[in-house]
């Protein structure tokens, strides 16, 4: 999933290097089904802060699915490239401990969205 969010975001870069701008990138799960619309008001009202689901954090922060502004998704959508360092100094790698160390890193905040989605595997 990191290395997929890496590649999405370098398409992104692209995109902006040739001219293209984005207020928002949003990062999903492809295996999902979703149950509610998505709280856009609330997500406009606070362009800095990265928007998380209220629910699934298992205790740190809900890695499956997340909106965040461009300047920060560049930190957040490449976060693949500091697993080396963090499994060096902190240990095994859990995506919600992960996801709530580099959000902690960067000091970004959170606004928690009322959207629901249950994982859908086969």
């Amino acid at each position: 999933m990191l290395e997929s969010q890496k590649r999405a975001l370098a398409m992104a870069t692209s995109s902006v290097a040739k001219g293209d701008k984005f207020k928002f990138i949003m990062f999903i799960r492809p295996d999902i089904t979703i149950h509610n619309e998505l709280p856009i008001e609330s997500i406009i009202a606070n362009p800095d802060k990265i928007h998380l689901p209220n629910h699934s954090h298992y205790g740190y922060k809900n890695d499956q699915f997340s909106i965040i502004n461009y300047n920060n998704a560049l930190l957040y959508g490449n976060r693949i490239d500091e697993t080396s360092e963090y499994r060096k100094n902190i240990g095994r790698i859990v995506g919600e401990i992960y996801c709530q160390f580099i959000i902690s890193k960067y000091n970004m905040q959170i606004n928690e969205i009322d959207f629901k989605y249950t994982i859908t595997r086969q």
